[in-house]
């Protein structure tokens, strides 16, 4: 996994902004077949007894897949989706 570096400027739930970079170095970022990013939003959903940072998972690039986003959880059984965040 390949994860990012950002210059925070101030606190935002904006897009990405350019000076997002890949950690380990542009050769690496370029191995890659699928380029997937997840960010944080504002809110909590609940799961039975578990809760999770609201989250957005965007495909920003991949060869068999659409561009698109989905709200998402973490679980402690790993990442689910989420259909009504409220």
């Amino acid at each position: 996994m390949n994860s990012v570096t950002d210059a925070v400027l101030s606190p935002s739930l904006s897009a990405p902004s350019s000076s997002v970079s890949p950690a380990l170095g542009l050769a690496w970022a370029n191995q890659v077949l699928v380029r997937l990013m997840m960010r944080r939003l504002q809110g909590t959903v609940v799961r039975g007894d578990q809760s999770s940072v609201l989250r957005r998972l965007d495909v920003v690039f991949a060869p068999h897949l659409a561009r698109d986003s989905r709200d998402i959880g973490v679980w402690k059984e790993g990442l689910r989706g989420v259909l009504d965040p409220d």
